[in-house]
């Protein structure tokens, strides 16, 4: 069992990892990212993506089609809760019924989806009030939790941790919309290797 410090200290360099920042003291390595070469959608062709970016994208397409949410960066987009909502309905509509989100009632979002990601075992990282409080979050704080969303629920729960480990974000395999008839992400694969 991690304490307190070893996994606040994990959760750190992961955050740091998908920023494409690195501390002051180590020398920067040169970035490892690979590229699949697929087309998103209409015309749009992925470049390389840092995975930083590749979580944004990911996060992006999970909460495609919801009304009122618009996922646009790792700071205000995320305020209101409802993008946390969609995600967490997208994968695990038994565990949030995203109906109940409303924009202007952001702390009940935000409790609503972090306890519903808390039940399938994605550990609650942020409070409400660092979201609410805030007239704009943490940036790092956001990319730690959605990297903990993203390897919670898109991977089954199964969390792929450490460094040296190639974190996919594969949009072809993100869920439909509960209640749409469309067959999940718009396609594409980016892949980038943190370490």
């Amino acid at each position: 069992c991690l304490s307190v410090s070893q996994s606040v200290s994990q959760a750190y360099a992961r955050a740091l990892a998908l920023s494409g920042l690195r501390p002051a003291a180590q020398p920067q390595p040169q970035a490892r990212t690979r590229h699949a070469g697929t087309r998103l959608g209409g015309n749009i062709k992925m470049a390389k993506k840092s995975g930083k970016d590749a979580l944004l994208l990911w996060a992006q397409k999970a909460a495609e089609g919801y009304d009122g949410v618009e996922v646009k960066n790792f700071d205000t987009s995320w305020k209101d809760g409802m993008a946390f909502c969609a995600i967490v309905n997208r994968y695990r509509p038994d565990a949030l019924d995203f109906s109940k989100a409303t924009k202007t009632k952001a702390a009940q979002n935000l409790e609503m989806a972090f306890s519903a990601a808390e039940k399938c075992g994605v550990p609650r990282l942020l409070d409400v009030e660092d979201l609410v409080d805030m007239p704009k979050p943490d940036r790092l704080s956001i990319i730690t939790y959605l990297s903990e969303l993203y390897h919670g629920l898109h991977n089954g729960g199964r969390k792929q941790r450490g460094f040296g480990v190639a974190t996919v974000c594969n949009i072809n395999d993100i869920p439909p919309k509960p209640g749409s008839s469309s067959s999940g992400g718009s396609g594409g694969t980016t892949t980038s290797t943190i370490e």
